[in-house]
């Protein structure tokens, strides 16, 4: 927080937001003085859409509510196609109690582009929450579809469709994704408590090998 490169004092004032929020101590004062400096900076750079993003989830992060929607919607002014403030607005409409607003705003980005997988796998997870799991899959599966190495996004619809009892489709989906990243721990992790839960042992121990010959060290295995 107190070195003499502002660049390395603004990543420390980031990392330490949460932290701050407790009070950070005899560096509080230091931490204040390195996080208005990236406000400062992001204030001069409005023009993009990122600085505009940034600014927002600072404000989100420090408590300033009342400041992070217009700085969305002006991320969004810069550039229309900007997924990630795109994102971000829609979760935060959602956390506000405007869903149906959050999914008006996803439903319309995603006619204007049916090939952006984020788009597709955040409207996916927003109808889960909104206790429409059939939509939900419908999306979630077209996310995967378009970027099948994406891992998050198989990830994502194996534990949905074990919440909705369809284990062995979970299954597939889950060792699609290990077929492509071997090393995914949370994805076989699941995958043997999967099998596990169906009765599968033999299968259960084969992924159980695979891991241990992966990551010997892993504290799961112990």
């Amino acid at each position: 927080l107190n070195d003499r490169v502002r660049a390395v004092r603004i990543i420390a004032a980031r990392h330490l937001l949460g932290a701050a929020r407790e009070g950070l101590g005899a560096s509080q004062n230091a931490w204040a003085t390195a996080i208005n400096e990236y406000e400062a900076v992001q204030l001069s750079l409005l023009e993009r859409a990122e600085a505009n993003l940034n600014l927002a989830m600072l404000y989100q992060a420090s408590g300033r509510r009342g400041e992070v929607e217009p700085k969305l919607r002006d991320a969004l002014v810069r550039d229309p196609d900007f997924y990630p403030a795109l994102v971000t607005l829609g979760q935060w409409l959602e956390s506000t109690g405007r869903g149906a607003e959050a999914n008006e705003l996803l439903s319309a980005a995603i006619r204007q582009h049916p090939t952006s997988a984020l788009l597709r796998h955040t409207q996916g997870l927003a109808l889960i929450r909104a206790g429409q799991p059939g939509q939900a899959m419908a999306e979630l599966k077209a996310a995967v579809k378009l970027e099948p190495d994406t891992a998050q996004f198989r990830y994502v619809p194996a534990v949905a469709l074990q919440g909705a009892g369809q284990t062995p489709q979970a299954c597939e989906q889950l060792e699609a994704l290990l077929a492509r990243q071997p090393a995914h721990r949370e994805a076989r992790l699941s995958l043997i408590q999967f099998y596990l839960d169906s009765g599968q042992e033999p299968k259960a121990h084969a992924v159980l090998q695979g891991w241990k010959a992966i990551n010997p060290d892993d504290p799961a295995l112990k």
